[in-house]
């Protein structure tokens, strides 16, 4: 896992490298919704970029309670070369 032998990279940079690859193939015809998550393992803080994603469900395995995560919604992968994505905590 890239993530986990570069813990230091920005998921922003993640999401600004798979959007310029795929902007780069498909020129706008290709447009494609992701939701990158990173879960610190130590703290349980969670830290994601939603690209125009249906929400993402997130499950208290230690009770009943769930929440969905979506907010801010940002463009789809594909749709602008060079977008800036930002990192929510």
């Amino acid at each position: 896992n890239y993530c986990e032998t570069k813990p230091e990279i920005e998921l922003s940079e993640i999401a600004y490298e798979i959007n310029n690859c795929i902007f780069k193939i498909s020129k706008s015809a290709i447009l494609m919704t992701a939701f990158i998550v990173r879960i610190h393992k130590t703290n349980h803080e969670i830290e994601y970029i939603n690209c125009s994603h249906e929400p993402l469900l997130m499950i208290d395995n230690t009770s009943d309670e769930f929440d969905f995560v979506s907010e801010p919604i940002q463009k789809r992968l594909g749709e602008t070369e060079h977008q800036a994505y930002h990192t929510t905590k």
